[in-house]
């Protein structure tokens, strides 16, 4: 499918390139559709773009860059 957003321009988004966030985001419960862009001009940053608001991004970076040895703790509860 084609998006138009508003910062990047049209968009190509496969089926298998949406993130689906049934609770939403905190603040933006509303927002449960999103993509992430990686474009090579704002390494090392990406963007979680919402598929809802065109006019929505939030920038994202891999915390590993400066935290190699970052690792997050989940409980089975968390992931059910």
């Amino acid at each position: 499918m084609q998006y138009a957003s508003s910062r990047f321009g049209m968009l190509d988004v496969k089926d298998n390139d949406t993130i689906e966030m049934p609770e939403g985001l905190l603040g933006f419960a509303h927002m449960k559709k999103f993509m992430i862009l990686d474009l090579d001009q704002y390494y090392p940053f990406r963007w979680l773009q919402s598929l809802e608001d065109s006019a929505l991004t939030f920038d994202v970076i891999d915390q590993t860059l400066f935290l190699p040895d970052y690792k997050i703790k989940i409980n089975q509860s968390e992931v059910d």
